[in-house]
């Protein structure tokens, strides 16, 4: 079976969460699946990083097509095709029905396509077609995103895009409802398979702990919130949750934001630099995989209480290395979370400030959800993730032959 998978959102350099179930989900299935062969394409004038992201040995052929493709050949069953065209004038050239089938480009003809996310394609591309939504957010809150970015979800014509597929893979049952009350889809067509967890992410210190620790000048007892910094991560009242809470308790914990700028951030800054200045808010800007396990373990809660998540993986990363969450009892969070976390009302203040008061003053709690935490935390692994999406994609080539 020959895949062909768009990598094009893994050209930036700092991945998103997208990024993140890219590359390891991409890895996992390399390595699973030894008799398949797996295209990557990407596009733009910065190339991907791939023997990196995906940890590959040296390529054994290196080809130019046409003049517009680099082709990388690998020995472990894995080809990159990379078109070198900005992506600008390539959007342009899909929106006026110029652009051929990127799948056109690889011999034999690949079985499938692969989406790991929304992207513009071909209007000519007829090769069937798999497409994980990670989640409805652009669709159900477009206020939380910038007239640019709902710009370009529209120009994936998403629903074009979702109804002509073969598949449609969802890492939560709350994200599958989502599409089915939205578009015309059969629930048969829906398949839900949930992310899964790196290994690093585990309770026992390694060595990136204290490097972690002094490189970023940890606080000694911290709230730790882990994700962009976006109107969806609902971080305006997370920041004004805890500083009640501090006043209301007298406790001198810290707030730790560990994630990039995002979007329609003017107030959440100025808020955070005020904080900076009292002493007890730290920003840390964008962290690297490679700490991120280390950083959870030195937070004495995870904060999460998004205003919508398709999955919310810092919940299960955070649990996964010992440390408790409080999140939202909204859209997928209660179904991942289960019973190991606090679940709070997003929109309400108080109720943030109460599941605070309740973790943090009762030691016996906090044990409780450490332990079911980590017990939750162990049913998601990346190999039951690859394993299960290699099964939909076997399953659908087969009947489609």
């Amino acid at each position: 079976m020959r895949i062909f998978v768009d990598i094009r959102h893994l050209a930036h350099p700092a991945p998103s969460g997208v990024g993140e179930y890219t590359i390891q989900l991409l890895r996992t299935l390399f390595a699973l699946s030894t008799f398949h062969e797996w295209i990557l394409f990407s596009s733009g004038t910065t190339r991907p990083h791939i023997e990196r992201l995906f940890s590959l040995p040296l390529p054994l052929t290196k080809e130019w097509i046409a003049r517009r493709y680099e082709r990388t050949v690998y020995p472990n069953g894995v080809e990159h095709i990379h078109l070198t065209e900005p992506n600008k004038i390539l959007k342009l050239k899909i929106g006026l029905g110029l652009e051929t089938p990127f799948t056109s480009l690889s011999h034999p003809k690949p079985d499938l396509l692969f989406l790991p996310n929304l992207n513009v394609l071909p209007k000519a591309e007829k090769t069937p077609k798999i497409l994980m939504m990670h989640d409805l957010s652009w669709n159900l809150f477009p206020a939380f995103y910038s007239p640019r970015m709902r710009l370009w979800h529209a120009s994936t014509m998403p629903h074009d895009l979702i109804t002509s597929c073969v598949k449609i893979l969802t890492p939560s049952h709350s994200t599958k409802q989502d599409l089915l009350k939205r578009y015309p889809l059969s629930p048969d067509t829906i398949e839900t398979i949930p992310e899964g967890i790196a290994k690093n992410f585990q309770p026992t210190p390694d060595g990136y702990d204290d490097e972690v620790r002094e490189y970023y000048r940890l606080p000694k007892r911290s709230i730790l919130f882990l994700g962009t910094l976006e109107p969806r991560k609902n971080l305006r009242t997370v920041y004004e949750a805890i500083k009640l809470y501090r006043k209301n308790t007298g406790d001198d914990i810290s707030f730790v934001l560990a994630g990039g700028w995002g979007w329609q951030t003017g107030f959440l800054r100025c808020k955070i630099t005020k904080g900076e200045q009292e002493g007890w808010v730290r920003h840390l800007g964008y962290i690297p995989p490679e700490h991120r396990a280390a950083l959870y373990r030195q937070a004495k809660v995870t904060l999460f209480p998004s205003l919508y998540e398709g999955f919310g993986l810092p919940v299960l990363e955070s649990m996964a290395c010992g440390t408790p969450v409080i999140t939202s009892a909204i859209s997928s969070l209660p179904e991942i979370s289960g019973s190991a976390a606090l679940l709070v009302d997003p929109y309400n203040r108080n109720d943030i400030v109460l599941a605070l008061t309740e973790l943090l003053s009762s030691p016996s709690l906090y044990q409780t959800l450490v332990q079911e935490g980590l017990l939750r935390s162990q049913k998601y692994t990346w190999e039951q993730t690859a394993k299960k999406t290699l099964e939909v994609f076997e399953k659908s080539v087969f009947k489609n032959s």
